[in-house]
């Protein structure tokens, strides 16, 4: 076993993980800083594949896919089965049981054939681990949220491309990986009420139409097997749209801010009827029900199982530790304090836009806003 003590949007996680995944994790999380323990600091501990203190039975276990605990309840998401421990809403440990859909090198070979990815082992855990427990964690974090966007920045700050999925927030931060320009978030993108992003290290994700007319695909496919690229290759072919690589952040950009950094500008790609790309100032009175209603739907997997807690405990007669409710109302309070300390803008963007074209306009759009002081 194996332990690291890693600084990860500003709180402090204590790891343990078992030998077997190891060097998934210290590959995972190279990017966030470590920490020396204090006395009075709090720590989240994290268990990987090896058991905790607390093993005790479920008091209930509906559906079959949650448990739910005196202290907290059990999330199975078929890849990984994940224990919430909390103490007044708030994380204190986790225990993570990962299944290893690779350990049949045969079986594993086909599941790889058939995906988008066909995914290294630290690849894959590192989705795992990002996915489905650090981001899910920052829901008992009443101090932060967070929003569907993207996110570089500068000495000057940083700046935040948010909206739906497919909208284009990763073809933007594609366009810019020449320029002298830091990572924050490919996806998803952690924020606190005083206006500052958090880093999220999970490894971008670049699709087959992102490497048309550039050396992208060059990037991505480096030091991988000729299976691999074969893989790429013909996917590619069919559907540029059915075929992806993860590349870690620091093999595409300069720099990668890990820790918390002011955001100075904000921007909503949205897409409609529009015959231009334009971007505007936007009414800034809907900004956290906006964020809070794509959040909603991006991790409703998730919001299902606190959903389900809400569930057992009032059947089982016992008060709630947690609900979706309180959450939305945690998060839209912090994001609700956020106009006014930034930049609020609006990208309209046509229904059928040339993605070269766009991303040359969102090149310029970008490096013009981090410029500003």
């Amino acid at each position: 076993m194996i332990s690291l003590r890693k600084t990860i949007f500003g709180k402090h996680f204590f790891f343990h993980c078992s030998d077997y995944w190891a060097e998934d994790l210290k590959e995972s999380l190279e990017l966030y800083p470590s920490y020396s323990p204090e006395h009075n600091e709090s720590e989240i501990e994290v268990f990987i594949n090896e058991l905790s203190a607390d093993s005790t039975t479920p008091r209930s276990q509906n559906p079959t896919v949650f448990k739910q605990f005196d202290k907290g309840f059990s999330t199975d998401f078929g890849l990984a089965e994940i224990n919430w421990e909390l103490d007044e809403g708030l994380l204190i440990r986790s225990t993570i049981t990962i299944k290893n859909p690779f350990q049949n090198r045969l079986r594993g070979l086909v599941k790889k054939a058939r995906s988008m990815e066909f995914p290294r082992r630290a690849e894959w855990f590192e989705q795992v681990l990002h996915e489905l427990f650090l981001i899910p964690a920052v829901h008992f974090m009443p101090d932060r949220a967070i929003i569907h966007a993207s996110c570089v920045a500068n000495a000057n700050g940083a700046l935040v491309l948010s909206g739906t999925g497919g909208v284009g927030k990763s073809s933007a931060l594609l366009s810019i990986v020449e320029d002298d320009v830091g990572f924050l978030a490919d996806d998803i993108l952690v924020v606190d009420n005083e206006g500052y992003a958090y880093g999220n290290m999970a490894w971008p994700k670049v699709y087959g139409y992102n490497c048309a007319g550039n050396d992208m695909s060059s990037r991505v496919l480096k030091g991988r097997g000729l299976i691999d690229k074969l893989h790429f290759i013909i996917k590619n072919k069919i559907n540029p749209k059915g075929v992806r690589r993860k590349i870690k952040p620091n093999e595409l950009f300069s720099a990668c801010y890990s820790q918390k950094i002011p955001i100075k500008s904000f921007i909503f790609l949205f897409k409609n009827e529009t015959s231009n790309l334009e971007l505007s100032s936007t009414n800034t009175d809907n900004f956290s029900s906006a964020i809070i209603d794509v959040i909603n739907s991006e991790y409703q997997v998730f919001h299902k199982f606190i959903i389900w807690h809400a569930y057992n405990t009032m059947m089982s007669d016992v008060p709630k530790l947690v609900s979706l409710e309180d959450i939305n109302l945690n998060w839209a309070n912090i994001l609700g304090r956020l106009p006014g300390r930034f930049d609020i803008k609006k990208l309209n963007i046509p229904f059928h836009q040339n993605h070269g074209e766009y991303q040359e306009y969102i090149r310029k759009v970008i490096l013009s806003e981090l410029a500003k002081r």
